[in-house]
C-alpha cells in the first residue's frame, strides 16, 4: 500500500508542479482525453436539434459542421464572445459562410453591439440577398440603434420575401427562444439587456406597418394582433390595428374597440397628439368641433409618415387632412408625391398622383411645384406628348424655374427629340449649375447623340459636383471603355463605381461591373 501511495504521489508531483487534485494531475498530462470529456460533458440533444434546424434554414456545404455546432452550443449557454470566435473560425475556412456572418451578428447584438451587428448582417446579405431572416433581425437592429428610417427599409424587404406573417413570427420565437440571448440560461434578463416581448412585439409592429405598404392587410393585421399578445399596453400597436380595421379591413365596431382602447392609452401616457388622433379617425365630422386645427394635426402627421417611407399610410392622412379643409393645398400636392413615391407604384398609384397634382392647380393654378409632379407623372406613364404640353405651359409661369427645362429635356429624350432634349438640358443645367441629376441626363442625350467627348465632360462635371456619384463613375467607366476606348481611365471609373454601390448595397451593379474589371487585371 505504502508504494501504491508513493507513486501516486509521485504521478501527481511530477514537474515539481504540486497539484491538489487527481483531476488536475489528468489534465496535465492527458490534455486531449479531457478535452473530449468536458465536450462530452456540454453536449445536449437541443443543441443537435438547433444545428439541424438552422442547417434546413440556412443551406450552405460546410466543410466542418462541428464549428458551426461549437458556435450555437456557446451562444445557447450565452457565452456570446466565445460563440462569435467561432463564427469568426468558420468564417477564415468559408469566407462565404452566410450563415456565420448572420449568426455572429445575432451575437453581436445580444451583446448589445449593434453596429457591429449592422455591418455582419450586411454581409450576410451581399453573400445571399433572398432570405426574409437576416432583413427581419437586421430591421431590429437598426430600431435598437435608433435609426428608423433604415429600420422600416428593412422590415419592407423582410416582407418583399415573405408570403405571410406565420414564418416571421415563427423565426423570430425560434431565435429569441433558443439561440441565447433571451434563454434563461444565459441569466441576461433584468441585467440591462432589452426585453424579449418588447423587441419582439416592436418587430410584429413594424412588419404590420411594412404589410401595408405591400397592401397585405391580413398579414398586417395578423402582426399587430401579435404585437398586443406580447405586449397589451402597446398603445402603438393598438392604434394601428384600430386604423387598420377602420380604413382597409372595413370593420367599424372592431376598430371602434381599439381605437377607444388607443386613445385612452395615449392618454394614460400623456400622448395628446396621437390621441387626438385617435378620437378624430373614429369620430364622423360633425362630432370634430375644431375642423381647421384638425386639418393641420393630420397634415402633420401625413408629413411625419411620409417622411418615415410609410407612404400609404401617409395617402389616408393627407385624406383625413382634406376632409376637415377641402381646398388644402398641401395636402393634395403632397399626397400626389406620396402616390408617386409608393415602391413599384402601378397604372392605379400613378393615376391617382395625377388627379392629385391636378387638384392642386384646380386650387392654385400657377403652383409651379405641381406641374412638376404632374410632368414626372406623365413621364411615368410614357405620356411624353402630354408633358411637353404642360411644361412649354408652365415656361410661361416659371421661365427661369430649372426643373421644369430638366423634365422637358426627359420628355423630348425618351420620345427620340435629341437635339431638342441636348436643348433643354442645357438650359436647366445653365439655370442650375451645380444641378447633378441635370448634368447626368445631359451626358446621357449627348451620349445617345454620339457626341461621346461631350458626355464624357458632363458627366465629369456630375462626379466633380458629387464625388460619390456611382452612376456618374459607372457611365463614366462605359463611355472610357466601350467609346474612347481608354482603358486606364476606363477602370479607374469603374473601381470607384463598385466601391460606391457596394456602400450603397446595390450588389446587381457591383457584380457587373466586377465581372468587367476582371477582364483587365493589373
Amino acid at each position: 500500500m505504502k508504494k501504491i501511495k508513493q507513486k501516486h504521489k509521485d504521478f501527481i508531483d511530477q514537474d515539481n508542479s504540486p497539484m491538489s487534485t487527481l483531476a488536475e494531475a489528468l489534465k496535465q498530462a492527458h490534455p486531449e482525453m479531457l478535452k473530449q470529456v468536458e465536450n462530452w460533458k456540454k453536449s445536449n440533444p437541443e443543441i443537435d436539434n438547433l444545428v439541424d434546424d438552422l442547417i434546413d434554414l440556412f443551406p450552405f456545404s460546410w466543410d466542418d459542421p462541428s464549428l458551426l455546432e461549437e458556435a450555437v452550443s456557446c451562444g445557447y449557454r450565452g457565452e456570446f464572445e466565445e460563440a462569435i470566435g467561432q463564427c469568426e473560425e468558420l468564417l477564415k475556412r468559408q469566407s462565404q459562410a452566410y450563415p456565420a456572418f448572420h449568426l455572429m451578428g445575432y451575437y453581436q447584438g445580444s451583446l448589445g453591439f449593434h453596429k457591429e451587428a449592422i455591418e455582419n448582417y450586411k454581409k450576410s446579405i451581399k453573400v445571399k440577398p433572398d432570405y426574409p431572416q437576416v432583413y427581419i433581425d437586421l430591421g431590429i437592429e437598426y430600431s435598437l440603434a435608433g435609426k428608423e428610417k433604415k429600420c422600416f427599409s428593412a422590415f419592407k424587404q423582410a416582407v418583399a420575401l415573405l408570403p405571410d406573417f406565420e414564418l416571421a413570427d415563427q423565426w423570430m420565437e425560434f431565435a429569441f427562444e433558443k439561440l441565447g440571448r433571451f434563454n434563461p440560461l444565459t441569466g441576461l434578463n433584468g441585467k440591462g439587456f432589452e426585453s424579449m416581448e418588447g423587441i419582439w412585439a416592436n418587430a410584429c409592429c413594424y412588419l404590420g406597418k411594412a404589410f401595408i405598404e405591400f397592401r397585405q392587410h391580413i398579414p398586417a393585421r395578423h402582426a399587430f394582433k401579435k404585437a398586443v399578445k406580447l405586449m397589451p399596453d402597446f398603445s402603438e400597436a393598438v392604434y394601428e390595428l384600430g386604423a387598420l380595421h377602420l380604413q382597409r379591413l372595413r370593420s367599424p365596431k372592431k376598430a371602434k374597440k381599439y381605437l377607444d382602447q388607443a386613445e385612452a392609452m395615449f392618454l394614460k401616457d400623456n400622448d395628446w397628439q396621437n390621441a387626438s388622433l385617435a378620437h378624430q379617425l373614429k369620430s364622423s365630422y360633425e362630432e370634430v368641433p375644431d375642423k381647421d386645427k384638425a386639418a393641420e394635426e393630420w397634415l402633420k402627421e401625413a408629413l411625419r409618415l411620409q417622411k418615415a417611407g410609410r407612404f400609404r399610410v401617409a395617402i389616408d392622412a393627407y385624406k383625413n387632412a382634406i376632409r376637415f379643409r377641402p381646398k388644402n393645398l398641401e395636402a393634395y400636392y403632397n399626397m400626389g408625391i406620396a402616390y408617386g413615391c409608393i415602391p413599384e407604384a402601378g397604372t392605379e398609384e400613378i393615376d391617382k398622383a395625377i388627379w392629385a397634382f391636378k387638384d392642386t392647380l384646380k386650387i392654385k393654378p400657377d403652383y409651379i411645384h405641381a406641374y412638376i409632379g404632374l410632368a414626372a407623372s406623365y413621364i411615368k406613364m410614357n405620356r411624353f406628348q402630354d408633358t411637353i404640353e404642360l411644361l412649354i405651359e408652365a415656361i410661361d409661369i416659371a421661365p427661369n424655374h430649372s426643373p421644369v427645362f430638366y423634365y422637358l429635356g426627359m420628355a423630348y429624350r425618351m420620345s427620340g427629340q435629341l437635339d431638342k432634349a441636348i436643348g433643354a438640358l442645357k438650359q436647366s443645367v445653365e439655370l442650375q449649375k451645380d444641378s447633378v441629376q441635370a448634368l447626368f441626363d445631359l451626358g446621357l442625350a449627348l451620349l445617345d447623340k454620339e457626341r461621346f467627348q461631350e458626355s464624357c465632360d458632363a458627366f465629369q462635371e456630375a462626379v466633380r459636383l458629387k464625388p460619390d456619384f456611382a452612376a456618374g463613375h459607372y457611365m463614366l467607366g462605359n463611355v472610357y471603355y466601350l467609346k474612347l476606348v481608354d482603358i486606364e481611365k476606363a477602370l479607374v471609373h469603374l473601381k470607384k463605381a463598385e466601391r460606391l454601390y457596394l456602400k450603397l448595397e446595390d450588389y446587381y451593379h457591383a457584380s457587373r461591373i466586377r465581372q468587367l474589371i476582371k477582364l483587365h487585371p493589373e
